[in-house]
């Protein structure tokens, strides 16, 4: 019997705490070599160029991509399975059995966790303001693990368009219950951060080593052309919540930049590829959970976390989701074999 469960069924079933959490239990289990992942399939820039390009301006132009998939999973939460938009198939890592299709992704909340996480291991413990750089749909949710540190004070958050920022500092401040304030450059809105948070889809560097003060962490979940191979190279130490799904996205060989046909290799990628960066600077976020990498303990070092996308904390959080569902009773039960 598999349980079917509808986005209003899990809606609340898990806390960015309880999140927190579990990403670290899957980044620990990603250094332990305890953890699958799926190559991810589509996305945004997957259009393929045999198709006539959509209207502009129209639904099918805003998502003319292919549809994402991604997939994996964590053996010791006992969880795997395949995340495809906005719905999860949950298996049982014992006997592959199919537990559960539940309608919601939470590629959001991993990435608010893994960011809330590596920012409580890496920022100061004095840290009260934030700059965000961008503010698109993972942006509220990574706010959200970035306050869960407990010492944020004030966010400024930029964006290109002035209608797009000032709705979101709105709805950020209504959310987080701090005051967000929509600046006009981006210069106004790093002026005095001690944490900052980048979600761009820009191909250019948005943030340089002059604009990174001493004992800056820096957070980045968007595209990895968005921070100059200067603040790498300036940082104590570079993170990465999975240095094998970092290493795909930025190989310029692979898929994911061989869909954004023009662009040279990331930042990272050259740093790492011409020796001037050592691979050893590059560490997981389980490694330092775990205590075998330890954090830099100046108030001084410039942290670099880079959260790496991936499937296998989606379907933790869907397996934990499906768990707390099904011990409430809720959902509907069905078998495929028999109808």
């Amino acid at each position: 019997m598999v349980l079917l469960l509808n986005a209003a069924e899990v809606e609340g079933l898990i806390s960015m705490e309880d999140a927190i959490a579990l990403m670290d239990q899957v980044a620990r289990e990603e250094v332990a070599g305890t953890t699958v992942h799926m190559a991810p399939f589509g996305g945004a820039h997957a259009r393929p160029p045999g198709l006539p390009p959509a209207p502009a301006g129209s639904a099918a132009h805003r998502e003319s991509g292919v549809l994402r998939a991604v997939g994996g999973g964590a053996y010791g939460v006992g969880r795997v399975g395949i995340r495809v938009g906005g719905v999860s198939l949950v298996f049982a890592t014992a006997g592959n059995e199919l537990l559960g299709i539940v309608g919601s992704g939470y590629s959001n909340l991993r990435v608010g966790a893994l960011v809330g996480l590596a920012a409580r291991a890496f920022a100061r413990a004095d840290a009260h303001a934030v700059a965000l750089l961008g503010s698109g749909r993972l942006a509220l949710s990574a706010l959200e693990g970035l306050c869960a540190i407990g010492s944020i004070e004030r966010i400024s958050v930029y964006s290109p368009t002035r209608e797009h920022r000032e709705a979101f500092a709105r709805r950020a401040a209504a959310a987080l219950k701090v005051p967000v304030t929509a600046m006009e450059t981006r210069e106004a809105a790093l002026d005095g951060a001690d944490i900052v948070a980048l979600g761009t889809n820009s191909s250019a560097a948005v943030i340089r080593e002059d604009d990174i003060p001493p004992g800056t962490h820096v957070t980045s979940w968007g595209e990895p052309f968005e921070i100059d191979a200067s603040v790498y190279a300036k940082a104590a130490l570079v993170v990465v919540s999975s240095w094998r799904l970092e290493y795909a996205m930025i190989d310029p060989k692979g898929q994911y930049l061989a869909e954004r046909k023009g662009l040279g290799p990331p930042p990272l990628w050259t740093l790492l590829s011409e020796g001037r960066l050592a691979r050893e600077k590059v560490v997981e976020l389980g490694a330092v959970a775990a205590g075998s990498s330890p954090a830099p303990t100046s108030r001084d070092a410039i942290t670099v976390f880079r959260e790496s996308q991936g499937g296998a904390g989606d379907i933790a959080l869907a397996g934990l989701a499906f768990d707390r569902a099904k011990a409430l009773g809720r959902g509907v039960e069905y078998d495929f074999l028999t109808g």
